[in-house]
Parts: C-alpha cells; sequence; structure tokens
C-alpha cells in the first residue's frame, strides 16, 4: 500500500491521497469520490500510517492535509492537484483536520 499511495503517477499529487488512481481514465481531480481528496479518508490513512510505523510519511501526508486545507479552506472534498476546495463549506468531518493538529500527534505520528 505505502509504494502504491507515494506514487507520484498515482496517489501522490501536490495534495494527496486522491480516491482514485490518477491513471484510470475515470479519474476527475473535482468529480464526486473519483479522484478528490476527503479529510476523512487521508485522517485515516495518516493514523494507519502512524500505528504501522511509518511516521515520517505520516507526517508528510499530515503536513500536506493541514497545507490543502490552509490553502481551500475547510469544505467537503478538495482537488488532488491545487488543493482548492471543493463541495459544501464547513463540511462536519473535514473538521477532523483539528484531530490532525492535536490529536494524533499524542499517538503516534510526530508533531
Amino acid at each position: 500500500m505505502v509504494s502504491q499511495i507515494t506514487d507520484a503517477k498515482r496517489f501522490w499529487p501536490d495534495y494527496p491521497i486522491p480516491t482514485a488512481d490518477m491513471r484510470h481514465p475515470m479519474f476527475d481531480p473535482e468529480g464526486y469520490w473519483r479522484g478528490t481528496v476527503w479529510i476523512n479518508t487521508n485522517w485515516f490513512m495518516i493514523e494507519a500510517l502512524a500505528r504501522y510505523g511509518y511516521n515520517d510519511l505520516a507526517q508528510e501526508v499530515k503536513e500536506k492535509t493541514l497545507r490543502m486545507v490552509d490553502k481551500g479552506g475547510i469544505r467537503e472534498y478538495y482537488n488532488p492537484l491545487t488543493g482548492e476546495g471543493l463541495g459544501a463549506k464547513s463540511f462536519a468531518w473535514s473538521t477532523l483536520v483539528i484531530d490532525l493538529i492535536h490529536a494524533i500527534t499524542a499517538r503516534n505520528c510526530p508533531q
């Protein structure tokens, strides 16, 4: 899984981790669940990476996610290529970014 998500042609754009392989013909960086980035799925990935000892990668995904939210605001989902916030504004589960800032760092993810 780590080799796949860190593949720049598949799942590692400027703002990872898209919900679809970027090589897939249906990939759409603004399409609902066809390649967009969601805070909740990144939150799970960061947690999993940290739990399995991939702390540096967890930290990198965390930092890129925070940078994306800083750029695009609290939105429903994001364009993985530009970081533009898409969909609903002030979307509830995107506030998991607060946990990324605080709680996950208290567990295994380095600060």
